[in-house]
This record gives structure tokens, C-alpha cells and sequence, in this order.
């Protein structure tokens, strides 16, 4: 999905809170992931966007936010959901 849509007004970030920056760097490497990572040391954006145990939910959790900083779309403790947030990045670069 990275790179369908990296020449649009998309930007792609994984987030990760209960492993190491280190760890991250290694599992992107071992992955192939051309996205950036990033290391919530503090949980800060898992809380922003109530992502987590605490919050009922279970990881993975993908969360589409537009320009303005609103979350669009979320989707819970689901992986391979790829077309169907593909499908719905387009319905918003559309509206735009």
C-alpha cells in the first residue's frame, strides 16, 4: 500500500510501543519494509488514538487520519486488511 499510493498525499508510519527501536530497525530490515517505524517509548500515540489493551482493542490496529489530523478509518487485531484500506485511502484522496 506504501507504494501504490507514496507519490499521493499519503504518508505511512508504523508505530510500535512494546519492542525496541533497535528491534524495529531490525525487523524493517528483515522485512523488507520501506516505510518508517516509529518507537512510542511512552505510548503517547497508542493513547492518542486509543490503541491498546487498555483501550479494548488488541494490536495490530491501522488508523487512517487525514490532513486535518481526523481519524477516517480504523480497523482492529486484523491483519491483511490491505485492499479494503486501499479502497478507502482512495475514497479520501478523492474527496480532497
Amino acid at each position: 500500500m506504501y507504494a501504490a499510493f507514496s507519490h499521493d498525499s499519503l504518508a505511512v508510519i508504523g508505530v510500535n510501543s512494546s519492542s525496541s527501536a533497535g528491534w524495529l530497525n531490525t525487523y524493517s530490515t528483515q522485512k523488507a519494509i520501506t516505510f518508517p517505524f516509529i518507537y512510542d517509548q511512552t505510548g503517547s500515540l497508542f493513547n492518542s488514538y486509543e490503541v491498546g489493551a487498555t483501550y479494548g482493542n488488541i494490536p495490530p490496529t491501522f488508523v487512517i487520519i487525514d490532513a486535518n489530523g481526523i481519524v477516517r478509518y480504523r480497523i482492529d487485531a486484523q491483519y491483511s486488511r490491505a485492499a479494503e484500506m486501499s479502497a478507502k485511502v482512495r475514497e479520501l484522496l478523492a474527496s480532497q
